[in-house]
């Protein structure tokens, strides 16, 4: 198979394996482990994305969140991101089962919303109020003054929207990153202003100026596919790649530059996933929101 043709080095491409290919990372395929990890190690990719079938509207039969963990474990320094397309899944479990995966993987994970659903944007908007409720900055960890937390920071977001009511705080810490990286499928380009990346299909039009809409646009292609069809691959920020298979990977591009190599800070990486994809710190302010723990000073 010919790799996109619009895939240039310098962009972020990210790796959605779906059908076999998604079963023998479920399955912990020795060969299909081993061709992740050269890939990664390569340059070839830079994260992974689990769950891309539902996209098209395979049932989820793994829980992403879970497999992304155990892949991150696998391939040291790859990031994962779980796709979030269960409706019925509350916002809360949401954010804490995600933010509990960003420390895992040490602060190299995201998640991937879906546009369409009525409620679908405050749910990432309470996704992301929770995610920051209990800044990490709050921990202190100080052993001469015994003191674990200091949690005047610490925030309930104090929800009430048309669609969910949540009160309380997250009882996570916040990510180093700031916040996992928040990705939308949206088939016309809608929500930029929700999220980091916006991920539309190829054959869907990228607004001329992404950047004027808050948010950077990937491109959703396949190992087979010309990703430039409409001129839309030369305002993408970067790709999301489908394989079948792991013999569809080897049709990937090799970096013309080489990645920096990560720092180190006692045996662990210390790269983001934000800084491998080129994002800022982001993060909400929830300063106007009631205190958690205000009675009990």
């Amino acid at each position: 198979m010919s790799a996109p043709v619009s895939v240039r080095a310098g962009r972020p491409l990210i790796l959605a394996p779906v059908g076999d290919a998604l079963t023998a990372l479920v399955t912990r395929d020795p060969a299909a482990l081993a061709t992740l990890g050269r890939l990664h190690t390569e340059g070839r990719i830079d994260a992974l994305l689990l769950g891309a079938g539902s996209l098209s509207g395979d049932p989820a039969r793994t829980d992403t969140a879970a497999l992304a963990a155990v892949l991150s474990r696998a391939v040291p320094g790859l990031g994962v991101i779980a796709t979030a397309l269960r409706t019925n899944d509350h916002p809360y479990n949401l954010a804490r089962r995600t933010l509990t995966l960003d420390h895992l993987t040490g602060a190299r994970s995201g998640v991937l919303f879906a546009a369409g659903d009525p409620n679908e944007a405050e749910r990432v908007r309470v996704v992301r109020e929770l995610w920051n409720s209990y800044p990490v900055s709050s921990i202190v960890g100080d052993r001469e003054s015994g003191v674990f937390a200091v949690l005047d920071g610490v925030h309930d977001i104090n929800h009430s929207g048309a669609h969910y009511r949540v009160a309380g705080a997250l009882n996570t810490p916040s990510s180093r990153q700031g916040e996992p990286v928040s990705l939308l499928f949206s088939a016309d380009g809608s929500g930029a202003g929700s999220v980091d990346i916006v991920v539309v299909p190829e054959a869907s039009l990228i607004p001329a100026h992404p950047d004027a809409h808050g948010a950077d646009y990937y491109l959703l292609t396949d190992a087979a596919g010309a990703a430039d069809a409409a001129g839309a691959a030369s305002r993408a920020a970067g790709f999301i790649v489908t394989i079948t298979g792991f013999a569809d990977a080897a049709a990937l591009p090799p970096r013309e530059a080489a990645l920096p190599e990560p720092s180190t800070g006692t045996g662990t990486l210390r790269v983001t996933l934000r800084e491998t994809l080129g994002l800022g710190l982001r993060t909400l302010d929830l300063s106007d929101r009631p205190l958690t723990f205000e009675g009990s000073r």
